[in-house]
């Protein structure tokens, strides 16, 4: 296991590996790096409000998001 999927274990417990299972919680599996990216960044600064993420990402630092955001777009969606 490489950094990345131990750091995607958190995200995992609510966004789900199979994208399509039904859920409230989109799957993050085959999103753009870009798109997980920004969004992490955004919750992380204030920017995007949230009631766990904004504390999740804070977690983080950008190398760690980036990397997470990279393993989920790396994953196949089908």
């Amino acid at each position: 296991m490489n950094s990345a999927q131990f750091l995607s274990g958190a995200c995992i417990s609510c966004h789900t590996l199979d994208k399509a299972a039904p859920s409230a919680i989109p799957s993050l599996v085959g999103r753009s790096s870009e798109s997980i990216l920004s969004d992490m960044l955004d919750y992380a600064s204030g920017r995007r409000a949230g009631l766990l993420m904004p504390q999740i990402a804070k977690g983080y630092s950008r190398e760690q998001i980036e990397a997470i955001a990279n393993y989920f777009s790396s994953l196949d969606p089908s």
